[in-house]
């Protein structure tokens, strides 16, 4: 069956960077887009139809006003500020603590205490982030099949570590690609954020994804690391 050309196209946009408190410039990015596609809304609703994707859950970006930008659909004024409170009053408490026992400690004490929290702490982070992606993985396959609503023509990934969706066999995907700094220099990346970065752009590969780059080194760094077609 051939499909209607007068059938408006789905497409699903990722932009779970909305829901993140930090600024960076993939935040902006998704930020920008947005903005420039409700600019051009009279242009695309009759041909499009365009949802945006935040943590589990999509919204008609018809429905949002630019005024929204940057979009928090889950955001609580009152609870951000005690979040942030709370974070606070940690933090200082960790900084006197820490204060406390260099000074007490011998450096060698000192070192190997500090050495095994590093190790603690990226082994419960490699231990939750693979049971994330099995549990992410498991619903995403499951909650796929046979879902009408969430077979989009087209997906959007503005940042390849936000990766993994419901979606038919047919769905094209886009990934937008920002840097190789993961490969080219990791000791200013986590480890995490290496592995994550890396598993994004593989499953974009396997997705047969088109690309854009945000400039020509990049590209130049798609083509040189992925094999990417320069076209």
């Amino acid at each position: 069956m051939k499909a209607n050309p007068l059938e408006k196209k789905r497409i699903l946009i990722e932009a779970s960077k909305l829901s993140e408190h930090t600024n960076d410039g993939c935040k902006r990015y998704v930020i920008e887009l947005l903005k420039g596609l409700k600019r051009l809304e009279l242009q695309w609703q009759n041909k499009w139809e365009i949802d945006i994707y935040v943590e589990g859950r999509t919204f008609p970006l018809k429905d949002i006003s630019p005024t929204q930008f940057p979009f928090k659909p889950f955001e609580d004024s009152k609870a951000v500020v005690t979040s942030l409170k709370k974070n606070t009053i940690l933090s200082a408490f960790k900084l006197k603590t820490g204060t406390f026992l260099k000074k007490t400690l011998s450096s060698a004490s000192y070192n190997r205490l500090v050495n095994y929290k590093h190790q603690q702490y990226h082994l419960r982070k490699r231990t939750e982030n693979r049971i994330r992606d099995v549990l992410k993985k498991t619903y995403f396959q499951v909650k796929g099949i046979g879902a009408s609503q969430h077979n989009y023509d087209l997906i959007h990934l503005p940042l390849p570590v936000h990766f993994g969706f419901p979606y038919s066999k047919k769905t094209q995907f886009l990934t937008t690609i920002h840097d190789f700094t993961h490969l080219l220099f990791p000791e200013f990346h986590l480890p995490i954020n290496i592995y994550h970065t890396e598993k994004g752009i593989q499953y974009a590969l396997k997705r047969n994804s088109s690309w854009i780059a945000i400039s020509r080194s990049t590209k130049d760094d798609l083509i040189k690391y992925c094999k990417v077609s320069p076209d």
